[in-house]
């Protein structure tokens, strides 16, 4: 995926593809990987199939408050409002965070047209 990433990325200033990990011994997230459109950060999930949970996504957009999210796997292309508050384990404790952000579907035969979609 992420020669892919960096094929469609790759007529655009200054490609650079992140990672995001949130490493704690009660708790851990991750996303696979981290774009830039100009000055907007936009975080990637990829699932190799149609099923799959969102929480790390959902954590990392809830505390971080970006607007736009992808997720790239089997679905159909869609766009859809998440407004909702989700529970995560922090600090050992429970808690909810409220996200707020649109959801954008990718298939995973248009990875190349992510930076057009978006």
């Amino acid at each position: 995926m992420a020669q892919h990433l960096a094929y469609a990325l790759s007529d655009r200033d200054r490609l650079q593809l992140f990672y995001w990990l949130k490493d704690k011994k009660t708790d851990m997230a991750e996303l696979d990987f981290i774009i830039s459109k100009g000055k907007t950060i936009i975080p990637l999930e990829v699932k190799s199939s149609k099923t799959g949970t969102l929480k790390s996504l959902f954590y990392f957009m809830g505390i971080n408050k970006y607007k736009l999210a992808v997720r790239l796997d089997c679905k159909e292309r869609n766009a859809k409002e998440i407004e909702e508050k989700v529970s995560f384990s922090i600090a050992n404790q429970q808690e909810k965070i409220k996200c707020n952000f649109k959801l954008i579907n990718i298939p995973l035969y248009m990875i190349e047209k992510i930076y057009d979609i978006i």
